[in-house]
């Protein structure tokens, strides 16, 4: 990291939300509920290029010290890790979502396979070992603050480096777990998307939200249907991962527990509304697909 680009944050500011986007936990279904909740430009986007659009994007952030309060930024949408709050000029306060740790691996798979040709030539074990800057325990890396380094320096982790991680794993678990538990001030779960929607709404206020899922590959295989050597590998280089989601898991409860103390009745009558909402959602879809233009353009 360079630290030129450490800031001190300007106290009296509103917290900026940082949104850490983990690939593949339904986080493109939360950033456009997010992008519902204020308007565009109150929304800043940094997807890909970090290391070029790094300093663009804290200039950005410092440029808007006189701006009106309507054009202030409010939410950071970001593939970058825990750690980006030591570089940002206003306070900050971070969410994510977490992703059950196989399920994510083969889905980011099957969808890397979509998009990418060099994907496509692999097998799903192939991918977990050779494409292992996205195969090997993400969640924690990104969320101890260990990817930040690499990814604002442009570096993805190989195959040889995997090993070197394992020795340091203990530390690299328990920094993910006390930033999550410390920093982190809404942590959802893919597999209880409508629980974590509701605490989102909860803390922030937000008003309008319903969904339909977002990059869903309906083709892809289920779980029981991987084969057994491939299951045990993805969990070999994920078992770090596998700690943090039911520590996550905890975490979630207590939110809930202190939050929503009527979840169950609030979740049947968010449930119910939702449904009515997805058979609408066919006459919105100009709408969204205005939306997705929207944000590639600014991504």
């Amino acid at each position: 990291m360079d630290l030129s680009l450490l800031t001190k944050p300007e106290k009296n500011r509103e917290p900026l939300i940082v949104f850490t986007h983990i690939v593949k936990t339904a986080g493109s279904t939360l950033h456009f509920l997010i992008s519902r909740q204020y308007n565009n430009n109150q929304v800043y986007r940094v997807y890909d290029n970090f290391r070029e659009r790094f300093p663009t994007m804290l200039k950005d952030l410092e440029d808007e010290n006189n701006t009106a309060e309507e054009s202030e930024k409010k939410v950071l949408c970001t593939h970058l890790g825990f750690g980006l709050h030591q570089f940002l000029p206003r306070p900050s306060i971070y969410i994510t979502m977490l992703r059950e740790p196989i399920d994510r691996v083969i889905s980011s798979y099957y969808y890397g396979a979509k998009r990418h040709e060099h994907i496509r030539k692999l097998t799903l074990k192939e991918f977990v070992i050779e494409e292992c800057d996205r195969s090997y325990n993400l969640q924690t890396r990104l969320l101890s603050g260990l990817r930040i380094q690499d990814q604002l320096a442009g570096h993805k982790v190989t195959p040889d480096e995997v090993i070197d991680l394992a020795v340091s794993s203990n530390k690299i678990l328990e920094d993910a777990k006390n930033n999550l538990r410390n920093s982190y001030e809404v942590v959802g779960l893919t597999e209880r998307f409508d629980e974590s929607l509701l605490l989102f709404q909860k803390r922030f206020g937000w008003k309008n939200v319903h969904y339909v899922k977002a990059n869903v590959n309906k083709s892809r295989p289920r779980v029981q249907d991987i084969s057994a050597d491939t299951l045990k590998l993805i969990e070999e280089y994920n078992s770090l991962d596998l700690e943090l989601y039911e520590y996550a898991q905890k975490i979630m409860n207590d939110q809930i527990q202190l939050s929503l103390p009527s979840i169950d009745k609030d979740l049947k009558k968010f449930r119910r509304r939702n449904k009515l909402y997805s058979l609408a959602h066919p006459y919105l879809k100009p709408v969204v697909t205005s939306f997705r233009s929207l944000s590639v353009a600014n991504s």
